[in-house]
């Protein structure tokens, strides 16, 4: 018999943009998570930048 955990035994992969916006300056920050169910989540920093 088998379970349905919900979990996929794929690899998955999000993409999201934080923006922080100041006074002077405004800073923004675009992410990939990626999520493998044999290894930890995984968060890198794609882009930083600043206006």
């Amino acid at each position: 018999m088998q379970l349905n955990t919900g979990r996929t035994s794929e690899a998955q992969r999000e993409i999201f943009m934080v923006i922080d916006v100041g006074v002077s300056t405004t800073d923004f920050g675009v992410f990939l998570l990626q999520h493998n169910p044999d290894k930890e989540v995984c968060l890198t920093r794609i882009i930083h930048g600043h206006d």
